[in-house]
């Protein structure tokens, strides 16, 4: 049976201080993203962070719902570099250009990547000191399974609070809120100075009642409220749950009103969802606020990983309000964003909220049209149009700039042809394009007169991703491969309705 659930959209992108042009350049190095060979970190989007629902839905033998496919979570796994002079500022952006052949796949044509990078490396790089407050859904829903783990979704957040209590210092001041039919304190706001005994208590938290999450969140927010005068602290909630408020205000408006507030007293936002079942459309709504971002758990492995090297990244934020317009030059024009979430495909113009450090350099990607009959005819130095910047750092200091889109590659005479001057592009192309294919194959599918044309399209998928990736290292798109093999197993073996 095909799994159904609302369209989840996000709302942030990440911006930087330095854009030079499009296509190679002269000066550059060979950044290594984040620790280990003292490389600098990157930036990321907020919202979702990951393509793990997408790949937890295909593992227990569904077909996600074509809006559920999102390119800017699977962009968000890799790191995609783009060579460029060592960046000067906290936040810089590179570009490339390149053109993608294969037109057997959607999305064959000019792209352009705007790529992220910061001067902060992990010997510069520290994390402020928290004001956090933990809310957690313990409602009767959280005692099912979570997705093919064998175990419940209750089980999965209290094992998840202890990886997160693990990354805690003795500045950090931490509460944790419990809710089901009501809120309940498991703990007032305090230093964090006995971690056993936070984790003694997280032990004894179970599921039982009904989901009252106003209740819970405007506890959560209360708490952060009470120490935020503290000018050198990071203020944030952390809400796990799997968005299904019952009882209490339930209405849209009243939880926009409750995180709205908190945006406008600088307290982020980071969401947990879990299980298959939970509301995303709620969830994206809590994503798409400034200084918040998403995360799905899937299971207590990944749940560990993602604590342990990210926990830093996801409560540390860059940059806000990044704006971008993006105007067309004669023969060209904007086809398409990727990687920008919550672009709805109409508008040249894209606005996003918040910017968050990374190990790995994200990417968004502008793929430009060509007026009919001009397709796959490129010229080396032609200027495709021009894209208008502007973000607010952290400090509040505004920054804007303008910049000319080039394609400086070879020139390009057949819609089969292809070029890419940078492999962080040529990545991001791949990707892009992999998210958008599966999102068309599974409409296809959902049609009872396309349903073999949507495997079709997944078998030419599965082609593409093996020639593509002989230009990269080994195994390096393996998982994507086996995911799609197993999405053709689940639409063989599954009646569409």
């Amino acid at each position: 049976m095909c799994f159904r659930r609302f369209l989840f959209l996000v709302v942030f992108l990440v911006a930087g201080l330095m854009f030079i042009g499009c296509g190679d350049f002269g000066a550059s190095t060979n950044d290594a993203g984040g620790p280990g060979g003292g490389g600098y970190y990157g930036g990321t989007p907020g919202g979702s962070q990951d393509f793990s629902y997408i790949r937890s839905l295909i593992n227990e033998g569904y077909i996600p719902e074509p809006d559920l496919f999102l390119v800017e979570g699977l962009l968000s796994e890799y790191d995609l570099p783009i060579d460029g002079a060592p960046p000067e500022h906290l936040l810089n952006l590179r570009s490339a250009c390149g053109y993608a052949g294969h037109p057997e796949i959607p999305d064959a044509g000019l792209y352009v990547q705007m790529g992220m990078i910061s001067n902060l490396t992990e010997e510069t790089f520290h994390r402020s000191p928290l004001n956090l407050s933990v809310v957690v859904d313990r409602s009767g829903s959280m005692g099912q399974s979570s997705a093919s783990s064998g175990y419940s979704k209750m089980r999965l957040v209290r094992e998840t609070l202890n990886f997160l209590v693990d990354q805690l210092n003795e500045g950090d001041i931490l509460s944790v809120v419990l809710f089901n039919s009501e809120a309940t304190v498991l703990f007032e706001p305090t230093p964090v100075d006995e971690p056993e005994a936070l984790r003694a208590q997280i032990s004894e938290i179970f599921e039982s009642g009904t989901t009252n999450m106003d209740d819970g969140m405007t506890q959560g927010y209360n708490f952060v409220r009470e120490n935020i005068e503290l000018s050198n602290y990071a203020h944030r909630v952390m809400l796990f749950t799997d968005a299904m408020p019952n009882v209490g205000n339930t209405s849209p408006s009243n939880f926009q009103q409750i995180v709205e507030q908190g945006t406008e007293e600088n307290i982020g936002l980071t969401s947990f969802g879990v299980g298959l079942d939970f509301d995303q459309e709620l969830m994206d709504f809590f994503a798409t606020q400034t200084g918040a971002n998403y995360y799905y758990l899937d299971n207590i492995d990944s749940s560990e990983v993602m604590f342990t090297d990210g926990f830093e990244f996801m409560v540390s934020a860059l940059a806000y309000n990044l704006r971008v317009e993006v105007t067309s030059n004669y023969g060209f024009s904007l086809a398409d964003v990727y990687g920008f979430p919550g672009y709805d495909g109409t508008s040249a113009v894209m606005e996003v909220s918040t910017v968050f450090i990374s190990r790995g350099r994200g990417a968004v990607l502008f793929r430009f049209e060509q007026d009919e009959g001009e397709e796959g005819n490129v010229a080396t130095g032609t200027h495709v149009g021009n894209l208008a910047l502007s973000y607010i750092m952290t400090d509040g200091e505004l920054y804007s700039e303008t910049v000319e889109v080039v394609y400086d590659g070879p020139a390009i005479n057949d819609i089969d042809d292809q070029h890419f001057g940078q492999e962080g592009l040529h990545l991001a192309v791949v990707l892009a394009r992999q998210v958008i294919t599966m999102q068309e194959a599974c409409e296809l599918w959902g049609n009872e007169d396309t349903v073999q044309d949507g495997i079709d399209l997944l078998n030419d998928l599965e082609d593409f991703l093996y020639a593509e990736g002989e230009a990269f290292e080994a195994d390096r798109l393996d998982e994507e491969i086996q995911m799609i093999e197993k999405l053709i197993d689940n639409m063989e073996k599954t009646d569409p309705e």
